[in-house]
């Protein structure tokens, strides 16, 4: 069997990534581009554009990781 590369080690993830995956989880596993205004004020978030990278390089690593199960 083939070892799958992961794109962060074992564990928790990075703390920088966290509120990423808040507002990943909040919105259903998808990017809610209407909701992202709302959720960057609650959660504080300054840097908008590092929080879109991070959540379109979830969206992908999920897309990728859906594509090789299938």
């Amino acid at each position: 069997m083939e070892e799958l590369k992961q794109p962060f080690p074992p564990g928790a993830p990075p703390l920088e990534s966290r509120i990423a995956i808040m507002i990943w989880n909040t919105c259903g596993g998808s990017i809610d581009w209407t909701a992202l205004p709302i959720l960057c004020e609650i959660h504080g978030v300054k840097d908008v554009e590092t929080l879109i990278v991070q959540l379109v390089t979830i969206r992908n690593h999920e897309r990728n990781d859906n594509d090789n199960r299938a």
